[in-house]
């Protein structure tokens, strides 16, 4: 066995929660079982689109760690892949909160280890989230030169020439969202919504109209959080370029809610 050295790079690093995911990896019967192999199957499935681009994906009970070099556009494809991420644990019934940041990291695959402050950082900002979403770090913005509308201008940009934007990244700020989200703060998160519309991606709606509608008024501690993304949902649905027989009848059912 080769001794371990600990070799720290600056990647973009994430950290994500799954919401309700370490109830269900606590348990061991086979239907149980059987939805945790979709679950992370679903993950996986969300790194497709982007083999051999240098991903590094841990899943670790109820958490997801991923990170990519340090570049701009591995910036942009970690948004994306969280977003995809998002998207396919939805599907499953879950809900997702996290950070993304940029730091000193060591991370293998296999065997399964991560270290480093860029780790520990990502770790503090999905407990500064709050809510089932994932925060980009004001540092990075910073260590980018860049203000709040420069990156968001610059993360967004088509990937290619005369394609749209991507709307991966927004903010509850300054009404960026609209009048319907009632709790405001600074951090920019990914939009995870508006980029699924924008990649002509619905199935989606209906499991999370079902999963708000579910544990909307149920008695637990995490109301607030469902009640945030039945906001956040309306807002994206509102400004979003979706088909309206798609759209339009989720968009009602959550505001009847």
């Amino acid at each position: 066995m080769e001794p371990f050295k600990l070799e720290y790079e600056t990647r973009y690093v994430a950290f994500l929660d799954v919401l309700g995911f370490s109830e269900l990896t606590g348990k061991s019967d086979d239907e149980s079982k059987a939805k945790l192999e979709k679950c992370i199957e679903s993950i996986y499935k969300a790194l497709a689109q982007h083999q051999g681009e240098g991903i590094k994906l841990i899943v670790l009970s109820d958490s997801i760690i991923i990170s990519v070099s340090d570049e701009i556009e591995k910036l942009k494809t970690i948004c994306i892949v969280i977003g995809f991420i998002q998207f396919q644990l939805a599907l499953n019934g879950f809900l997702t909160r996290g950070g993304l940041t940029r730091g000193s990291v060591h991370m293998e695959e296999s065997p399964s280890r991560v270290f480093g402050p860029g780790y520990i950082r990502a770790i503090k900002l999905e407990e500064a989230a709050k809510f089932p979403r994932v925060i980009v770090d004001p540092k990075i913005l910073s260590d980018l030169s860049l203000t709040r509308v420069e990156f968001i201008d610059k993360i967004c940009a088509p990937q290619e020439l005369g394609t749209a934007s991507i709307p991966l990244i927004t903010s509850t700020e300054d009404g960026f969202l609209g009048d319907q989200v009632t709790h405001r703060d600074h951090f920019l998160f990914i939009d995870f919504n508006s980029t699924m519309i924008r990649f002509e991606i619905y199935s989606h709606l209906e499991p999370l109209l079902n999963l708000i509608r579910r544990e909307l008024y149920s008695v637990n501690p995490w109301a607030d959080k469902y009640l945030w993304m039945k906001q956040y949902m309306i807002s994206t649905l509102v400004t979003s370029s979706g088909p309206s027989d798609i759209v339009s009848p989720i968009h009602r059912k959550l505001t009847d809610l």
